[in-house]
């Protein structure tokens, strides 16, 4: 499990070299940058491309499904890959932040649907080290229950 105390522990420079070394893992060998401001010549990719590419290279446009954990779609239609892997949505540190532990059990009420809010609370409730309960959306009253008894 990750140490999240540690990360929010970090100095600024420590802070802004993981994030450029991180940045750089996911860009490809032609677009490596040598420092955060280079974000900003990075070119935009614009909505309509995005939603024409996937429309001429079904699922993702270029991209490859390997890896890929779950699929979700955003209006437009846009397919978003959700990955596979610890922590995926990056929010074990959130969840850490508001004192969910390992001792916990978080009931899940996101919607495990088109959009990934579901998935990605699982992550970062995982992520922490926490117990699990998808109650889902709606059923209120049972949702107050089964909180109530767990």
């Amino acid at each position: 499990m990750r140490d999240f105390a540690a990360e929010e522990k970090r100095s600024h420079d420590e802070r802004e070299a993981d994030q450029l070394k991180s940045l750089n893992g996911q860009l490809g060998p032609d677009n490596q940058l040598t420092s955060l401001s280079g974000l900003r010549d990075l070119p935009v990719l614009r909505k309509s491309d995005l939603t024409q590419a996937q429309s001429e290279n079904p699922p993702f446009g270029r991209v490859p499904v390997k890896n890929v954990g779950r699929v979700f779609q955003s209006p437009g239609p846009i397919y978003e890959p959700g990955g596979k892997g610890e922590d995926w949505w990056r929010l074990g540190r959130f969840l850490n932040a508001v004192g969910v532990c390992p001792d916990d059990l978080v009931q899940n009420t996101f919607s495990y649907h088109f959009t990934p809010a579901g998935a990605m609370f699982e992550s970062a409730a995982d992520a922490v080290g926490a117990t699990v309960f998808p109650a889902g959306p709606g059923q209120t009253t049972d949702q107050a229950r089964s909180a109530a008894k767990l």
